[in-house]
């Protein structure tokens, strides 16, 4: 029953103070781990975003081809052999790109390399095609007739739709359509003096995926396997292999999460077409790191958790004795009491403030996308703003001074406007003001388009009709796409944006009247492609900056090869290039997009938007994180501060606590000590009127008691025989051994006046202080038949009964057996009253049982005593002995018994009593392993010398 309490006790406390905290401590870890892994395949999300983004941009075939073209020519050209670095770059092409291509290649001298050419090979045409480029002092003229004499013939090799506009604007391989029909057809040539090659190119109908196919195969072979973009088309068959991507393709089209994570890999799906995909799909090298963290965590958990309870099993079930004392556990309690809420609290507070700082960057993300997005939209009311100045400034000219004074007018053009004024005449007669000389010539086609336009729009206000041979319509067409000529009428004095031939940008169309009324003359401001967004970011980017906290502003306009680095605002940003690659996934992702980044040691926050209302325009927040942490890192300082606090608190209490309930253990455990050491004048200070005070009272009663009993315990050994008795040949030796302080056990031996010698031994029932007064009182009376010279053991056992019976009326009896020894006869005569038999041992022969059945003293009133006589011959011996001896248990559990102790006492015998009884004493130490005993043990030997001294 006490093994399963125990090990009940011990499960509850294995689970509660070992389980408990090492479950705890996993949780926690495990959830920050959870954290910081999902922060890392978020990363490793935006990559695979970024890898596909970058592949989807290759969908414009024709734009994809002209570069790869030019990239060959480039290539080819910076080679000493020029063919045969082309050579290996048209047959890598072919091999890519099966099937689509025929390739013409013109040495030098114009010969045409027949292994690397089509074989239908029109020689002479393309010879008298690159003749007619590479003359040097051919007018536009005649190339233009030259030219349209082979154009049916290039028609018949490229496709039927080459117009000569196109032979022009195709050169530099820029590819032209050729062929609109089902098969469509593109064409483009490239032609230097070192060598020429002309390309016809037939699309299939695939044609729109050759790009991104070719740039997924390109990127997986460069990459190593590390990242792989497949291309899903629900038609296609696939390899078992892409399984995987298939489910994550059905995943997506079920829930519609471009991001997917099982095993252990990660998926980005990205629409292309209204069938096909494509699909990004990487292992997570951090999945599989936080998974062994986590096998690691699991192991050591296991590893500590069987430790502690294997600990505790031993302390608890096996009851070994705990090598930490009383105050030191109490102490080690108190911590942990405190020590598991703590811990509670601080995986608690750490995921809160975690989550505090992902809510706090959102929301400065958020505040800067705001203001991003604000300070877009203030571009439609700085173009107000700026058109208000300018029908302020253009109503300040006056027709006449145009007319009479027009190149005195530079001075009253603000330099702010950094625009081009050209005033143009009824006639179409133009005069161009430059106001910053650094500008790039405003183009000829663009003025003649819009002289043009201004004699057809002076026209329509003075309801007269256009000059001869001029198609308002298509001119108003050209500006501003299909609008009517209403609407552009009522877009006068307004900012808008053009498309003039090869030009494009902003102009302000502001008529100049006449005192009738009439419209003399037309006013044109006109601004360059994205200049008016370049002058909006230098006039208030700055000043925006200034009204924000920690907070940069950078804005990037790229040209129209779409160079990021173009035209940044401020100049002189000084971290342009590394914002780089941030505008460069801006502008993939065309859209928002916030990260944290690390510049120079320092977290920032980066805020980017694509402007609307500033076309083409990035433009980037970049705030400091450095508030928000110090933010956390103050709060994690509080939150460790109460911890420690607590933690110190729970020990000041545990160790105050322990303090008081401990000192006064102490001084019992003092006490305690005293009485082991049998000082029994030790008190215990007063303690209070508590619990711990009553037991210091009551221990100092025991202690009293106890100084009682340890007189008692002195006067009662005083009545025991010191030392051996020797009378004749004849020795006598007892010891006895208490159970308790006093005994009931009693033995004696007198030398009588007659010369023989007395022996008794007796055994009241039970010990303690009781049976010791019992004893005591048979002392007494045994002194007292001495003292009437009764000499008879028969008799002396008779008178003993009677007053026992008398003095214990029956609450206690004495067995005892009474013995007188004759020196000179050697007779024994004995009598006995229920005590154990003696042992009677002769020489070599098997010891004998002095048997004498009889009642004990103090049981019956007519109880009769009988007497028996022995002669002790030489080397005899007589071994009397109490029930204690008999009634011990061995290390077994095995009870002694008579036999046992008749049959081995006999080899522990010698000449000597005293010897006998120390053997006999240590044998039986040897037997019981030292144990406490139960009862009483008296030992006494009575032996005749062997031979004459």
């Amino acid at each position: 029953m006490k093994y399963w309490k125990n090990t009940l006790n011990w499960v509850l406390t294995s689970l509660v103070f070992f389980a408990l905290p090492i479950l705890l401590s996993c949780y926690g870890l495990g959830k920050y781990w959870a954290t910081l892994e999902n922060d890392e395949i978020e990363q490793e999300f935006d990559l695979l975003e970024q890898k596909l983004l970058e592949i989807r941009k290759m969908d414009n075939p024709r734009k994809y081809f002209t570069e790869l073209l030019r990239l060959i020519a480039i290539n080819s050209r910076a080679e000493k052999n020029h063919i045969a670095k082309l050579e290996s770059e048209l047959v890598s092409l072919k091999k890519t790109f099966p099937g689509i291509f025929r390739i013409w290649v013109l040495d030098k001298k114009g010969e045409l390399v027949e292994k690397l050419s089509f074989s239908s090979s029109p020689k002479k045409v393309l010879q008298k095609f690159r003749s007619i480029y590479l003359q040097k002092d051919l007018s536009n003229s005649s190339r233009i007739q030259q030219l349209e004499e082979i154009l049916v013939f290039i028609r018949h090799i490229f496709g039927p739709e080459i117009t000569i506009g196109d032979l022009e604007s195709s050169f530099d391989l820029d590819l032209r359509k050729s062929s609109s029909q089902k098969e469509k057809a593109w064409f483009a040539y490239y032609i230097k003096s070192s060598f020429s090659f002309f390309v016809s190119i037939n699309s299939p109908e695939n044609w729109e995926m050759l790009p991104i196919k070719n740039s997924a195969r390109v990127f997986n072979k460069k990459n190593n396997g590390k990242i792989k973009i497949s291309i899903f088309q629900p038609l296609v068959k696939r390899n078992r292999s892409d399984a995987e991507m298939e489910l994550a393709i059905a995943m997506f089209n079920h829930d519609g999460n471009p991001r997917l994570n099982f095993n252990g890999k990660l998926f980005f799906i990205m629409p292309f077409s209204s069938t096909a995909k494509l699909c990004a799909f990487k292992f997570s090298e951090n999945v599989k790191a936080f998974l062994e963290y986590r096998f690691i965590l699991v192991v050591v958990a296991i590893l500590l958790f069987s430790i502690f309870a294997i600990f505790s099993h031993f302390i608890i079930v096996k009851e070994v004795k705990f090598p930490i004392n009383i105050r030191n556990r109490l102490s080690l309690l108190f911590s942990f009491a405190s020590g598991l809420p703590l811990l509670v609290i601080i995986l608690s507070g750490h995921d809160y403030l975690f989550e505090k700082e992902k809510i706090k960057i959102q929301e400065q993300f958020a505040q800067s996308e705001q203001v991003l997005t604000g300070f877009d939209g203030r571009f439609p009311e700085w173009l107000a703003f700026l058109t208000k100045k300018l029908i302020k400034l253009s109503q300040s000219w006056k027709t006449s001074d145009f007319e009479k004074n027009g190149p005195q007018l530079d001075n009253r053009i603000p330099q702010k406007f950094d625009s081009d004024v050209i005033f143009f005449e009824k006639t179409g007669r133009s005069k161009v003001f430059k106001i910053n000389q650094k500008k790039d010539e405003t183009s000829a086609s663009f003025i003649k388009a819009l002289g043009s336009l201004a004699r057809c729009l002076i026209a329509t206000l003075n309801n007269e009709e256009p000059t001869k041979g001029i198609n308002s319509i298509d001119i108003l067409t050209d500006l501003v796409g299909k609008h009517a000529l209403d609407n552009l009428l009522h877009s006068l004095s307004k900012i808008i944006p053009h498309s003039l031939g090869l030009d494009s940008g902003w102009i302000f169309l502001y008529p100049m009247m006449d005192v009738q009324g009439k419209a003399r003359n037309l006013a044109c401001f006109s601004w360059k492609e994205r200049h008016l967004e370049h002058l909006f970011l230098k006039a208030n980017l700055l000043s925006t900056q200034r009204h924000l906290f920690l907070t940069k502003l950078y804005g990037v306009l790229p040209d129209r090869n779409e160079k990021l680095d173009d035209k940044p605002v401020p100049e002189n940003f000084s971290d342009k290039k590394f914002f780089l690659n941030f505008i460069r996934e801006l502008h993939l992702k065309q859209t928002s997009l916030h990260k944290r980044m690390s510049l120079r040691g320092h977290e920032i926050l980066v805020s980017g938007i694509k402007g609307k209302e500033l076309q083409g325009a990035f433009i980037l927040a970049i705030k400091s994180l450095e508030p928000i942490k110090s933010e956390m890192k103050g709060l994690r300082q509080k939150l460790w501060l109460f911890t420690i606090a607590c933690l110190l608190l729970s020990l000041f209490l545990g160790t105050r606590l322990s303090k008081h309930f401990l000192e006064p253990i102490s001084d019992i455990t003092r006490g305690v000590s005293a009485v082991s050491r049998k000082n029994f004048d030790f008190r215990l200070p007063a303690l209070g009127d508590d619990e711990f005070g009553k037991l210091a009272f009551t221990f100092n009663e025991m202690m009293e008691s106890l100084s009682e009993v340890e007189l008692g315990r002195m006067v009662q050994e005083s009545l025991l025989p010191q030392g051996d008795i020797s009378i004749g040949d004849f020795r006598f030796f007892g010891r006895t051994r208490f159970a308790s302080r006093m005994g009931g056990d009693y033995f004696d031996s007198k030398v009588l006046s007659n010369g023989c010698l007395l022996i008794i031994i007796g055994d009241v029932s039970g010990h303690g202080i009781a049976s010791a007064m019992v004893m005591g009182m048979a002392k007494a009376l045994l002194e007292n038949q001495l003292i009437l010279k009764e000499f008879n053991p028969q008799k002396i056992l008779n008178n003993l009964n009677i007053t026992l019976l008398e003095a214990i009326r029956k609450k206690k009896m004495m067995t005892c057996f009474c013995g007188i020894l004759n020196p000179d006869t050697g007779v024994f005569s004995y009598s006995n009253a229920g005590h154990n038999y003696p042992y009677f041992f002769s020489g070599e022969k098997v010891p004998v049982d002095l048997e004498m059945p009889s009642y004990p003293l103090g049981c019956r009133k007519k109880a009769v005593f009988s007497l028996e006589n022995i002669t002790l011959s030489r080397g005899d011996s007589i071994m009397f002995y109490s029930d204690g001896l008999i009634e011990s248990q061995t290390k077994k559990g095995e009870v002694l018994g008579f036999q046992r102790v008749k049959k081995e006492v006999s080899h522990l015998l010698s000449e000597n009593p005293e010897k006998s009884v120390s053997n006999i004493f240590d044998w039986h130490g040897e037997l019981t392993g030292n144990a406490s005993i139960q009862d009483d043990i008296t030992v006494a030997i009575l032996s005749r010398n062997s031979s004459l001294k």
